[in-house]
Parts: structure tokens; sequence; C-alpha cells
């Protein structure tokens, strides 16, 4: 099949990285100050790790908790620059990746999947053996530190993989189809006795019996669609950050060349979907976007200098909005 070009590279300037990088500081300034470890998932789990990693004591402050945020958003920073210098990331997807607020966010989270969100950025019209160390390097620190999250991204990438070998649309149907049969033989108590795989699924009987039994796919894409663009708790004001998403694919929507482009990646899109779904028929968990941020490459094919504003101005709105949110919480 033929391989889409790479994120188109408009009339890009200094003063565009300069104004995505003044957004990308202030987020982080809003958010640390503002969005705590209690509207940020799991993190309660991980602060006292962290800082007796960094400072030598359980005992986290908020100036403590604040450095190691920086730390965390540093190290994020530098890997992505990395991989840009190296050509795996493309100009689109780092220019919205700074003035998405999810990215601060995420970039800034204080667990040890911290680590994983630089790799979503990740071009993905790479050679097949690009593709294939970029999956084994994440499933090896998948493993290493038993993150699902690289595991996420690896079954992805290696859908994508098989895509470029001809398997345009059968191989993410066959993942939807694997995933859809695993999911009953699960209800059915079969495929916990699977060889290998079997314990793997095992893990997830908490999540499928008691955290979430009542699963349904439209479920999955509410949640997912609601802490897309920037999210803190569920049980908060969801609605507002699905708006906000909504607002935000509606700009880069309008543009007639925007969406000629990300119909040369339809089946770049279906991949994604297919893993979402796929995914979360199988867990009854992973349906936060942030599983998923894997989506950033294929949202930059739409990003031109003509939209370029609105979005960051839209992140910031955004961050502000959750600061408020925060406040009053």
């Amino acid at each position: 099949m033929d391989q889409p070009a790479p994120a188109p590279r408009p009339e890009w300037t200094h003063d565009v990285f300069i104004v995505a990088a003044l957004c990308l500081l202030l987020q982080l300034v809003l958010q640390t100050a503002f969005i705590g470890p209690e509207l940020r998932p799991d993190e309660y789990k991980y602060i006292g790790a962290f800082n007796e990693f960094f400072f030598g004591t359980q005992s986290a402050g908020l100036i403590s908790t604040a450095l190691i945020r920086l730390l965390i958003f540093s190290i994020c920073i530098v890997l992505s620059l990395v991989f840009y210098r190296l050509r795996l990331v493309d100009q689109n997807t780092l220019l919205l990746a700074l003035v998405w607020p999810m990215t601060t966010f995420l970039f800034s989270r204080i667990h040890i999947e911290f680590l994983v969100f630089p790799f979503c950025l990740l071009a993905l019209n790479g050679r097949i053996r690009v593709d294939l160390v970029i999956i084994l390097t994440l499933v090896t620190i998948g493993v290493f530190l038993g993150e699902n999250n690289f595991l996420v991204i690896a079954i992805f990438r290696s859908i994508v993989a098989a895509q470029k070998l001809r398997f345009t649309w059968l191989a993410p149907s066959l993942f939807l189809g694997f995933a859809v049969a695993i999911n009953h033989l699960l209800n059915m108590g079969i495929a916990q006795r699977i060889p290998f795989l079997g314990p793997e699924l095992n893990r997830f009987n908490w999540t499928r019996t008691v955290v979430n039994p009542e699963y349904n796919p439209l479920e999955t894409l509410v949640v997912f669609f609601s802490s897309m663009h920037f999210f803190t708790r569920h049980d908060l004001a969801w609605y507002v950050d699905a708006v906000f998403t909504m607002i935000v694919l509606a700009v880069l929507a309008a543009d007639p060349e925007s969406r000629r482009r990300l119909y040369q990646v339809r089946h770049y899109v279906f991949a994604f979907v297919v893993t979402v779904i796929g995914m979360a028929e199988i867990t009854h968990a992973f349906q936060n976007a942030r599983y998923y941020f894997f989506f950033l490459p294929l949202l930059a094919v739409m990003l031109t200098r003509r939209n370029f504003i609105a979005i960051a101005v839209l992140g910031l709105a955004h961050t502000a909005v959750k600061c408020v949110e925060a406040a009053i919480y």
C-alpha cells in the first residue's frame, strides 16, 4: 500500500515554536500550582517513593512535589527532543504536543508510567525495521517496569507494522476479532487456562469483575473522548472536558485540507480505534485517553498555521478552567 507522507511541514517559523514553548511553560506553572496529586489519578501511590528517591525521605511537601514534577517533566521534554532530532518525531506532532494541555499533565505525572508518554509522539510512517526496534524497546521497558502502558503502544505499533506489509485492513480487523473472542472466553472462564496468555489475562480479573463488570463499548468511547484534551478526575466536571474536546476537534477539522490529510491516514485511524476498543474489551479498563496518547501524531497531520493559534488558546483556556475547578474542589 502507499505509505502516507510525513505530517506536512507548513511555514513553521521560529516564532511559532517560541509561542508553543511559552504555552507549555504557562501550562506547567498553572497545573503545578493548582492541580495537586489528589486530582491526578493514582499519583498518591508513587509520591512517597519518588520523594525518597530524590530527597531521601518519604515525606512529600508542596515544594518537593513541585520539584519532582519539574524533574519528571524535564526528562520527558529532553527525551521528546532527542526523538525529534533523530527524526522519529515530526514537527507537527511536536508543535501540537507543546500546546496540548494533556501533554503537560502527563509529562509531569508522578508515576512510574511517565516514561511512556514521549514514546507516544513517535511518527507512524517510519520504515519497518525502525518499527520493530521501537516495538522491541517498548516491550522490554514495559516488562522491566511491569507497566502495561508500554505494551498497549507496542500492540498498536505492531498493527501499524502489519499494515505496512499490506495487511492494511486485515491486521486491525484480526486484532479486534481476537479481543472480542478473548472477552467471551474470559466470561466463560476458559481464557484463564490458555498457556502463557492465561496468567497475563487473569491480572485483569479485578477490573472485569469488581471495578467495571457492566462494561460496554459506548462507555469506553465516552471516557476516552472526555479525557482526550485534558482531564483530572472523572467524577468531576468531565462534561466540560468533553466540550473542549469537541471544540478542538472541530477547529482541527474545519479546514478541508486538514480533513484531506486525515483521510490519507484513515487506515492508521482505524488501527487506533480498534486498539482502544480491543483493549477495553479484554480489560474492562484502559478507557482513559492517557493509555492511548499515541493519538497525537494522527491529529497532528491536521495542524496548520491557520488553526495553530486557536488550538494553543483553547489549550490554555481548558487549563484555566481546570484550575478553577481544582480551586473549587
